[in-house]
């Protein structure tokens, strides 16, 4: 009928030695390794409960890792993080585990219907920036014109990002971007995100039952 997975590990260390690609020892450290996943498997009469997660927490890498990757210490060599928390209800069309379905579902444009999104958590932290988010919207299956080919959304993502002009600006300065090159992201992010502090910016992107996408308060459709 369904399947649901969970795995966790805490407090993980990692020592290896390759002497032969490296001169020095790998050593790499978690606070936190999970991952989870509980979906249905058969056909409904309702739409049922679907969640999905992982998360990698304060990954440290030792300096002789960093000194390959930046030899000048341009970059804040702290732990990083990278954190996904989804929750949902989806109806499905087909029984997955039956074989005689399995085919036709294979066939089908779509499996089944999506009707709630919920992002519980969206965190990401590495060399000095952030992003978090939050957000929930639902699904209307039956205008796939507004959106052509998927059910037309009704809700709002709310991000707040951190530190991302500095780590721009770092990478210029280690030759990893071309200075041309980043005034794409800053004006994609002068669009969407409102600056709310140093270095400090916000952004809510709101679905509207109009079919409108709004960043902001600022129509982008």
């Amino acid at each position: 009928d369904g399947i649901h997975y969970a795995g966790q590990s805490k407090d993980i260390a990692i020592n290896a030695f390759f002497p032969n690609e490296l001169p020095f020892p790998v050593e790499a450290s978690l606070s936190e390794y999970a991952l989870n996943i509980d979906v249905p498997l058969s056909q409904g009469d309702a739409p049922r409960d679907f969640a999905a997660g992982i998360a990698l927490r304060d990954l440290a890498v030792s300096e002789g890792i960093w000194s390959m990757l930046d030899p000048t210490s341009a970059l804040p060599h702290d732990p990083a993080t990278v954190a996904l928390d989804l929750t949902g209800k989806v109806n499905l069309f087909f029984d997955l585990l039956d074989p005689a379905q399995q085919q036709a579902a294979a066939m089908a444009e779509v499996p089944g219907e999506i009707h709630e999104l919920t992002l519980n958590d969206l965190t990401v932290q590495i060399a000095g920036a952030e992003v978090l988010g939050t957000g929930a919207m639902t699904f209307d299956n039956a205008d796939m014109q507004t959106y052509p080919g998927m059910p037309r959304p009704d809700g709002a993502v709310d991000l707040r990002i951190n530190g991302i002009n500095g780590l721009i600006d770092k990478l210029i300065q280690m030759g990893l971007i071309p200075e041309d090159e980043a005034m794409m992201p800053r004006m994609m992010l002068g669009m969407f995100a409102t600056p709310v502090g140093d270095d400090q910016l916000e952004s809510r992107i709101e679905f509207t039952p109009e079919g409108q996408i709004l960043a902001n308060g600022q129509r982008l459709k």
